[in-house]
């Protein structure tokens, strides 16, 4: 048989930080032994301390975030001196003989001619 478990809604630091305020708030407001002099700043200062430790306390317990992403472009290439331009490919003639009729002046003969396209 599996029981339900309850969900937990308060981190553990969380918890640490409330117990410290509440009880560092209680300790400020615990009456103080009564004299002819007045100690109403003297509770004022507790008061405030109280809060204030509270207030260090909720701070501590809360883990920071991750740091904002930053984004990089990467820069644009220098060239010193100007980069050599790129080199230049040509495409060779295709080269072939060919037999072909030619007039000499007396007659007609046959010759070797070299033919490219």
């Amino acid at each position: 048989m599996i029981l339900a478990r309850s969900s937990n809604r308060w981190p553990g630091g969380l918890r640490l930080a409330i117990a410290l305020a509440l009880s560092a708030s209680l300790l400020a407001i615990a009456p103080a032994p009564a004299s002819a002099g007045g100690d109403a700043g003297a509770v004022a200062a507790g008061i405030i301390g109280g809060v204030a430790l509270g207030a260090l306390a909720v701070g501590a317990a809360r883990p920071a975030g991750p740091p904002p992403r930053r984004y990089y472009a990467d820069p644009e290439p220098v060239y010193y001196p100007a980069p050599p331009p790129p080199p230049r490919y040509y495409e060779a003639p295709v080269c072939g003989w060919e037999m072909r009729r030619a007039w000499d002046g007396y007659r007609w003969v046959r010759e070797r001619v070299r033919v490219c396209d």
